[in-house]
């Protein structure tokens, strides 16, 4: 059997990265949402994983997104490397949820995967996460 570690593109990096996320699309229940603060818990040229923990992205203006609305929303991010004045913005799908459970070691959570990103920021990622390895 494959691990599935094997068949990653991207080296990942284990880092808390401040970054602002929000979901876009038509529905309702996303159309007002405002960009929420997080943290990564880890980050590669191809995606972020988010830890939700205080920011609860599935409750604003008293609606509830469900995962099926994640799943088929856009997820427009702003990234705040820490090398960087300026904030690197990329558009991207949730490709996993985690959800909390009680006694566990993670957090709640949403793999993220780039779709759209200027090659030049997903390069400044990647040095980013080989200047940290």
């Amino acid at each position: 059997m494959t691990n599935p570690e094997n068949l990653r593109q991207h080296v990942r990096l284990q880092a808390r990265v401040r970054i602002e996320f929000k979901l876009v699309g038509s529905s309702a229940a996303i159309k007002g949402m405002n960009y929420r603060e997080a943290f990564t818990r880890d980050i590669s040229a191809g995606g972020v994983f988010i830890e939700l923990l205080d920011t609860h992205l599935t409750q604003q203006r008293e609606s509830v997104v469900d995962d099926f609305l994640l799943f088929k929303s856009q997820i427009d991010m702003q990234i705040s490397l820490p090398v960087r004045d300026k904030p690197i913005h990329a558009i991207g799908k949730a490709v996993w949820i985690e959800k909390e459970v009680p006694g566990r070691e993670y957090r709640h959570g949403i793999a993220i995967s780039f779709t759209e990103i200027d090659q030049a920021d997903r390069q400044a990622i990647d040095q980013y996460v080989l200047s940290k390895i």
